[in-house]
C-alpha cells in the first residue's frame, strides 16, 4: 500500500490510501478501451497512457528499492490537496517521525518547463527541507526552480547505487 500524506499546517491533504492494485488497473482499463487506436505514443490519448505507465514503473521501482534497502524504516506516501489542484506522486518518509526526506514527481515530457514544477513548489512550502526531484525524459540532469530534474533511467541507476537515499 502507498499511504496518503497526513494534513499539514497550511494545506489540507487527502487522507485515503492508494492500493498498488489501483496503479495496475490504471494501466489496463484505458488501454483496453483505446485498443482500436494507433499505438503511437505521440497520439494524444496514448500520451496519457504513457504517462500513467511511466509513473507506475517508477512507483514500482521505488517500492522495491525502499523495501529492499530500508525494510520498515521508511515508508512511501503521496500528497494531494483536497481540491486536486496539486499532487506529488511519491514521498519517501521516515516511518517513525513521518519526516519527508524526498518528494518525487514523474512527468512523461521530453522537456519540462517551469509550470511542471508547481506541485513540488507548493509541497515545499510545507516541507522545506525535503529533497525535490522531477523525473522526465530529458537527456541531461539540471536544476529548475530549485528542483532537481533527472531523466528516469539515470535516476533509477543512481537510486540503486544509493545516490539519493
Amino acid at each position: 500500500m502507498v499511504y496518503a500524506c497526513e494534513g499539514t499546517k497550511k494545506k489540507r491533504a487527502h487522507q485515503t490510501m492508494s492500493l498498488i492494485f489501483a496503479y495496475l488497473t490504471d494501466l489496463t482499463t484505458p488501454s483496453s478501451v483505446n485498443i482500436h487506436q494507433t499505438s503511437d505514443v505521440t497520439y494524444p490519448s496514448r500520451r496519457h497512457l504513457y504517462g500513467h505507465a511511466l509513473e507506475h514503473f517508477v512507483v514500482q521501482e521505488l517500492r522495491a528499492f525502499v523495501s529492499c534497502t530500508f525494510g520498515e524504516d521508511k515508508i512511501m506516501s503521496y500528497w494531494r490537496t483536497l481540491d486536486n489542484k496539486y499532487e506529488v506522486d511519491v514521498m519517501i518518509c521516515d516511518a517513525l517521525t513521518h519526516h519527508v526526506e524526498v518528494a518525487i514527481e514523474v512527468k512523461s515530457a521530453d522537456y519540462v518547463v517551469s509550470n511542471d514544477t508547481k506541485s513540488l513548489k507548493v509541497f515545499s512550502e510545507e516541507h522545506p527541507d525535503a529533497k525535490l526531484i522531477l523525473l522526465s525524459m530529458e537527456e541531461r540532469p539540471r536544476m529548475l526552480n530549485g528542483i532537481e530534474v533527472w531523466q528516469v533511467t539515470q535516476f533509477l541507476q543512481g537510486l540503486w547505487n544509493r545516490k539519493w537515499l
